[in-house]
Parts: C-alpha cells; sequence; structure tokens
C-alpha cells in the first residue's frame, strides 16, 4: 500500500470503548505536533496526577520520536482500557539487522530489576554508546521505567527480509512513584 493513499494518512478512532486515537501512515514533525496534541488532550480530560500525566506524555513522545527517527511510517494508537491504563502502541516494518538491533536493546533495557534500572540507565549516558540507530537503548529504559515494567515489544514476520515491530507501553492512572525517573 502505499503511504501516499488517503487513507494511509487519516486520524480514526480504532477502538470501541474509551477515548482513543489511531493513525497510520508517514511520521513528519507535522504529524508527530498534532499526534501530541491530541495525546496531551485525551490524557488531559483523564485528570491523572501530575506525576502519571507526564510519564504518559514521556512514553507517548518516545514512542512517536522513534517512529520519526527511525522509520518514517507506521502506525501509533493510543487507547484508554478498562481500569483507566492507557495503552500506547506503535508499530513499523524493520529489516532483519534493525530486529536484531532492536531486541539487543530490548534486552539490555530490562536486563536490570526496577530498583537497579535507574543506576543502569545513568551508566549508559554515561558510557553508552550511541549507533547510528539510537541512543543505546536509553529510550526502552525511559519506557520501562516510566510503565513500571509495562513493556511489551515483538517482531511478526512478513518477508524473508523483513518483519513488523510492535511495540506496546501501558501506563496505569495510578502508580508507586520512583523520583528518580519524574523528571
Amino acid at each position: 500500500m502505499s503511504s501516499r493513499s488517503p487513507s494511509s494518512s487519516v486520524f480514526a478512532p480504532a477502538f470501541a470503548g474509551d477515548a482513543s486515537l489511531a493513525y497510520r501512515g508517514e511520521f513528519t514533525d507535522r504529524q508527530v505536533e498534532m499526534l501530541l496534541a491530541w495525546s496531551e488532550r485525551l490524557l488531559s480530560e483523564k485528570n491523572w496526577a501530575l506525576t502519571q500525566h507526564k510519564r504518559g506524555m514521556r512514553c507517548t513522545i518516545e514512542l512517536l520520536q522513534n517512529l520519526v527517527r527511525h522509520s518514517g511510517k507506521g502506525g501509533f494508537e493510543l487507547r484508554f482500557c478498562d481500569g483507566g491504563a492507557m495503552k500506547l502502541t506503535s508499530f513499523n516494518v524493520v529489516s532483519h539487522a534493525q530486529k536484531q538491533h532492536i531486541q539487543r536493546a530490548l534486552e539490555q533495557a530490562k536486563a536490570p530489576n526496577l530498583a537497579e534500572l535507574r543506576d543502569s540507565r545513568l551508566e549508559k549516558l554515561v558510557h553508552g554508546q550511541r549507533t547510528s540507530a539510537g541512543g543505546a537503548g536509553l529510550g526502552f529504559m525511559d519506557l520501562r521505567a516510566c510503565s513500571e515494567d509495562h513493556i511489551h515489544g515483538e517482531f511478526i514476520p512478513f518477508t524473508d527480509e523483513h518483519a513488523t515491530f510492535v511495540l506496546t507501553v501501558t501506563i496505569h492512572p495510578s502508580a508507586k512513584l520512583d523520583a528518580g525517573f519524574d523528571h
């Protein structure tokens, strides 16, 4: 499907239930600005505590930045589930080389327990080597910390050379707070 077709760049509700937002198409600064504004509005209507609101927006920004930086096209969905949790999903096509890089970054981000994650994140900031594909897995570490470990990534193969990478992050409206990640 062409990324220029009208149906691929339309904002549309995708889920039943509470507020939702879905976009599939090209990701440029303009689309990201609109998605951020709509995400902010939907989240503001929930009246979450400021810390959780910031966590939700940090995760939204991270997912959208990854799509702009690493893919340029794909999909993004935001919905609120039963119990009020905010569920963010992004998806885009990756090559097998990109898949291996993403898998390593996810494994590194998931290695420390949450209590050790802050120190591990700071170590990465000081000594981690940035790659052409990104910031040494810091985004996944932030997503993991902000969501209190409610992050899931999977690869759905569709050709011998490519897969769709689906990343889902869930933020709950109230959660125990770790001051190390709420700046």
